[in-house]
């Protein structure tokens, strides 16, 4: 398990991390998103001290990272692996030899080392990659060295600095997949920071966001999307739609399953009068696919619908125009 209580972090005098509270489960995926310098690698890096920071804690498995001396610290991190954007691998050097510098710094003997590079190597998919330089790979291939090297100490925890935001969107699709797969494998706990709304809705079960420095929501990925907040609407570059003053509004929104995956149909047999689909939405996510429809409909036809929304359990909101 991962802490983080109360956690400031300045760069001279202009803070950078405002009072993060933030508690990360065992084999939980989660991840943190924010505009560009909100603070989102700043937050990683204080999670293996790879920046100090001057007030609050970080525990990790109950123990706390911030007054950990060189030796107790190299402990710690090598509980946590991590990937980067840029791969991190020396050109110059196989693939073998990149996956192995951890264990050749930590002084593995040599059939050590070739046990788990066999291990780490199967469980990425370049087993007959192992004798290539990285020249010869492709970028999600690259990526995968990152990934099996970083799994060469048993890491409890994975830490993902936007470690899709080089692929295209085929390659991300699968270094996403074969992060899920880890998970289920190694009951790994994986904090991925990215600006890729695609990667938090496919492999993430919660979200955290970052705003100005601050954790202003973290929810779970289905709930966040079924219900977005402001925050998560000026991510996605959404703007609200204005209502029709002569039409009551209403927006339905939930996971998708066998009570209403017919609404449209059912919605139908409830509205006498005429009304309009002004959005619609679907979205895949780790939870599972979620519907979001806009719908200006009259007022005799809102009640009777509300009825049909409560009694199937299908969330919905409405803004009462007496209340606007």
């Amino acid at each position: 398990m991962i802490e983080i209580k109360n956690l400031n972090k300045f760069y001279g005098e202009k803070q950078i991390l405002k009072n993060i509270n933030l508690t990360i489960e065992d084999g939980e995926i989660i991840g943190i998103i924010g505009e560009s310098g909100a603070g989102k690698s700043t937050l990683l890096n204080c999670l293996n001290r790879l920046e100090d920071f001057e007030e609050g804690s970080v525990l990790i498995d109950g123990k706390e990272i911030k007054y950990l001396n060189y030796n107790q610290l190299k402990g710690i991190r090598k509980n946590i692996g991590m990937i980067f954007q840029g791969f991190s691998l020396i050109n110059r050097k196989s693939i073998y030899k990149n996956i192995a510098m951890p264990m050749e710094c930590w002084g593995y003997k040599p059939d050590e080392i070739d046990m788990k590079i066999l291990e780490v190597s199967k469980l990425v998919g370049l087993e007959d990659k192992l004798k290539c330089k990285p020249k010869e790979l492709s970028g999600g291939q690259k990526q995968r060295v990152a990934i099996a090297r970083a799994l060469t100490q048993n890491p409890k925890i994975l830490l993902c600095d936007e470690c899709t935001s080089a692929l295209d969107p085929a390659n991300t699709k699968s270094i996403l997949n074969l992060l899920k797969s880890l998970r289920e494998k190694l009951n790994i706990t994986i904090v991925i920071v990215t600006h890729e709304m695609s990667v938090i809705q496919n492999i993430c079960d919660r979200v955290a966001i970052i705003k100005d420095g601050k954790l202003v929501q973290v929810e779970q990925v289905d709930k966040a999307f079924i219900n977005k907040s402001e925050y998560l609407k000026e991510l996605l570059g959404e703007q609200n739609i204005e209502a029709d003053e002569n039409y009551e509004n209403i927006i339905i929104s939930s996971l998708y399953n066998e009570n209403n995956k017919d609404i449209i149909y059912q919605l139908n047999k409830h509205i006498k009068s005429k009304y309009i689909i002004k959005a619609a939405e679907f979205i895949n996510t780790s939870k599972g696919r979620i519907f979001k429809y806009n719908i200006d409909l009259s007022e005799d036809d809102l009640e009777t619908v509300i009825e049909y929304l409560d009694r199937n359990n299908i969330n919905y909101f409405h803004i009462d125009r007496g209340e606007e």
